[in-house]
């Protein structure tokens, strides 16, 4: 699953806007409050369907794991499980994320919509 970082350097391997958003609270002036969906980033990024040795090797029990999607690294907020992605109307929720070659220079994030 680990991917050369020089394999990832072209501009061109990302070709596909994402949205990065985190679940939140907002008070419904009641007393209690809505759950909301907040924009914490966007990116360019590659995304491919994930095979059944992808999901082997991330260790990954879920087989509803159908997406890794692959950004430059994020310096400036943390991408985690229980966000999600938006590929225009597409949700993909994140479960898992991982940080290639530990280089901080690409992560890899496998969804499922």
């Amino acid at each position: 699953m680990r991917i050369p970082t020089g394999r990832l350097s072209r501009s061109s391997d990302f070709k596909t806007h994402i949205v990065i958003e985190k679940l939140g609270e907002t008070d419904d002036g009641r007393g209690g409050f809505t759950e909301v969906w907040s924009r914490v980033g966007e990116f360019q990024a590659r995304v491919e369907p994930i095979s059944a040795q992808d999901r082997y090797m991330a260790g990954a029990a879920n087989d509803d794991i159908a997406h890794k999607i692959t950004i430059r690294w994020p310096f400036s907020f943390t991408i985690e499980s229980g966000m999600r992605l938006l590929i225009g109307t597409r949700e993909i929720a994140i479960k898992g994320v991982t940080n290639v070659a530990e280089a901080n220079r690409y992560m890899e994030i496998l969804g499922t919509e």
